[in-house]
């Protein structure tokens, strides 16, 4: 269950699901947490935050989110997620349907667990940042900056597939000429 809380549902949770489903967002996001254990959600604030209209995250702030999330992450979303892919693999048999209801009930949570995180991160933003309107190109270049600087925070930015990198920010252009119109 979602919970309809005016913070749980936030702005950034909005933004997120938006911009998670637009086409090959989510398989870039999942490959970048897969491949190199980022936090979706900490990647989905370098972009919602540009959204916003918030400076670019500077290391400080970006440590401060992680160090905000990382127990939460660890402890909680991570275990869930674990379990999810854990029923999602096994050979059920005659246990289809039911395992499946299990699933079903199990990626609730999980996603349960992360709407609380971005609730953390949105109130740590909104309370340590001020924001201002940008342009198109501003967000655009913001988010780059962000997601850049998160990866560099994670001693990543080498490791990243630059044009995997170039595709999500494709995907927020698009996603921006959409929100505008």
């Amino acid at each position: 269950m979602i919970y309809k809380d005016s913070n749980f549902n936030n702005i950034f949770w909005k933004f997120s699901l938006e911009f998670y489903d637009r086409p090959k967002v989510a398989s870039r996001l999942i490959s970048l947490q897969d491949d190199l254990g980022v936090n979706i959600n900490l990647v989905l604030c370098c972009f919602w935050s540009a959204d916003r209209g918030f400076s670019v995250l500077t290391q400080q702030v970006i440590s401060d989110l992680n160090a905000i999330v990382e127990d939460w992450n660890s402890l909680v979303v991570k275990p869930l997620r674990s379990v999810r892919l854990g029923i999602k693999h096994w050979e059920s048999g005659k246990y289809e349907k039911i395992r499946e209801k299990i699933r079903g009930k199990a990626k609730d949570l999980e996603l349960s667990t992360e709407q609380f995180e971005q609730m953390i991160i949105y109130d740590y933003l909104n309370t340590n940042t001020g924001s201002s309107v940008l342009s198109e190109q501003d967000k655009i270049e913001i988010a780059k900056s962000n997601l850049l600087s998160y990866l560099g925070f994670l001693k990543l930015n080498t490791r990243a597939d630059p044009e995997m990198l170039d595709e999500l920010l494709d995907s927020y252009r698009e996603f921006l000429k959409n929100s505008i119109q």
